[in-house]
């Protein structure tokens, strides 16, 4: 294995498409694919997305780099193209879909299917050995019009098994690393939705010195701010009140109305109280 060499363009059996070259037309296939995408992802369900994901892929790369161009849109501004490397004609549908899916165990691999081509005999990276194809650049090799191209391209390209042994062992490395993650453990239960006259409970720095045995509109968090026991409100308006846990921050008891309003208030929980009036423990 050589010195990788970012900017050589020439192979041994001829010229081929630089590594710059390949990340600039990958990017630009990237976005496009990227923005496509986003905009399926918005108007349908995460597991319909996916699947549209997919075939949008194979369609872009089918399309485009199994046409007699043998360029996406990021690979003809990028001024280069795919070519099968046996006899330099287009891929074709089936084999710009292998090659298309092989792409996937050049990224998962961390990257190093895609660095390959910086070591490379033909420049090669592990997706254009397992499909058996190389990317060159449209200048020196036009579309093809039935004339051999000007250089031959080897028919038998070095060690393909090396490629394909890497991209398996890189791919099984991941769920290794993958499974050594700490567990980020289930999402915290959603949050009640809270009207406009509801407060949250004061911090603790704000807090009374004692609990009280009575309390105003707002919020009070029981054996802290209030003593618990039973209480009762007088309203002189429509009021509301509610009980939450400080556990699971979900409402346990509620209340409303004009009339008088009794509540019994346990430890762990805190009552939140707007237009109420005053709240006297029994």
């Amino acid at each position: 294995m050589g010195t990788p060499r970012l900017t050589s363009d020439i192979g041994p059996s001829g010229p081929r498409a630089g590594f710059w070259r390949r990340v600039a037309a990958a990017l630009v296939d990237a976005v496009l694919l990227g923005a496509l995408n986003t905009m399926v992802r918005l108007r349908t369900t995460d597991r319909a997305a996916l699947v549209a994901s997919i075939l949008i892929g194979m369609a872009y790369y089918g399309f485009f780099e199994g046409g007699p161009s043998g360029q996406t849109i990021g690979k003809k501004l990028a001024g280069i193209r795919v070519v099968r490397s046996a006899d330099g004609q287009p891929l074709g549908w089936s084999i710009a879909w292998l090659r298309h899916l092989c792409s996937n165990l050049s990224g998962m691999a961390f990257g190093l299917g895609y660095l390959w081509m910086l070591w490379d005999r033909e420049r090669q990276t592990w997706h254009d050995r397992l499909s058996s194809t190389v990317v060159v650049p449209a200048a020196a090799w036009p579309s093809p019009s039935g004339a051999p191209p000007s250089w031959v391209p080897p028919t038998r390209q070095g060690r393909p098994w090396l490629a394909l042994g890497a991209a398996l062992v890189g791919t099984a490395v991941i769920p290794v690393l993958l499974a050594s993650l700490p567990d980020p453990g289930p999402p915290p239960p959603p949050r009640p939705e809270r009207t406009a006259n509801v407060f949250d409970p004061l911090p603790d720095e704000l807090a009374p010195s004692s609990p009280l045995a009575s309390f105003d509109n707002g919020a009070y968090v029981v054996g802290r701010d209030v003593k618990p026991g039973a209480y009762v409100a007088d309203p002189s308006q429509d009021c509301s009140w509610d009980t939450v846990s400080l556990a699971t921050d979900l409402v346990e008891q509620h209340g409303e109305g004009t009339t008088p309003q009794v509540v019994e208030l346990e430890l762990g929980t805190y009552i939140r109280s707007s237009n109420c009036g005053k709240w006297i423990r029994r």
